[in-house]
Order: C-alpha cells, then sequence, then structure tokens
C-alpha cells in the first residue's frame, strides 16, 4: 500500500515486490509518504526508490511487518537512511538472545574465546551463546 503526500492510499498493484522491484519503484514515485509491504524489503528496492526519488528521501518511510521480511543489508540500510529514508516495522520481536558461529565459508574465522566475549559485550544485557564451543559470553 502506498501513502500520498495526503495520506491517501493507494494500492501497489504488484503481485510480490520480489521482482518487481522497479514497478514499485515507479508507482510510489516522487508523491508517496510512506510504503507498507506485505513482503521482503531488498536492497534492489531500496536503491530503485532511491534512483526514483532522486536520492532524497526525506520523510518518505517504509514499513515492514516485522523484522524477518528484512532482507536488504546493513549498507543498503544504512544508505538508504543517510539519505533521509526511515524504515519501521509494524511487529517487533523480542529478542531472546544472540548466538555465535565463529567460522565463515568466505574469509578464514575468529578466535571463538575472543569473539564470545566482544559479542557479549556488545549485546550485554542479552545472553550470548557460541554453538561451536557450547559456552555462554
Amino acid at each position: 500500500v502506498i501513502f500520498t503526500e495526503d495520506w491517501d492510499s493507494e494500492e501497489a498493484d504488484v503481485p510480490t515486490v520480489l521482482g518487481h522491484e522497479g514497478t514499485l519503484a515507479a508507482r510510489v514515485g516522487t508523491h508517496a509518504k510512506a510504503l507498507v509491504l506485505p513482503g521482503a524489503l531488498t536492497d534492489e528496492l531500496l536503491e530503485r526508490l532511491s534512483a526514483v526519488r532522486r536520492r532524497k528521501l526525506g520523510g518518505f518511510e517504509i514499513v515492514v511487518q516485522d523484522p524477518t521480511r528484512v532482507l536488504a543489508s546493513a549498507v543498503g540500510l544504512h544508505r538508504f537512511q543517510r539519505r533521509g529514508g526511515k524504515v519501521s516495522v509494524l511487529k517487533p520481536v523480542h529478542m531472546a538472545a544472540v548466538t555465535l558461529n565463529p567460522y565463515s565459508p568466505y574469509w578464514p574465522g575468529f578466535d571463538a574465546q575472543e569473539f564470545l566475549e566482544r559479542a557479549a559485550e556488545r549485546f550485554a544485557p542479552l545472553p550470548v551463546y557460541d554453538v561451536v564451543l557450547g559456552r555462554k559470553g
């Protein structure tokens, strides 16, 4: 659903966001104040919206159902916000704990104990668990 400057609502008329980012961004155009997404928020959609709005996103907000729908990268979200856009969720989730895996198929792993300690400091007061070490930080 697209909300105009007058807060009138318009249907987006796309069956899904994925694969229709360009069409959706064109429908949003420069007049919309907000976009409520039933599906995924992707980097592609953020970039298409930024391009259509000529990178002037001040006052424009995207609302997703819950955080699990945000598939955009941290870099993409930061860029969108830096340009003045805002992302909100309708149903926030309760985060009970953080789990870590210090290994990656893309680069050498981290020192598991150091990673656990730093994450525990960063995410306090949430409990942090290393799934490989089987320890709580």
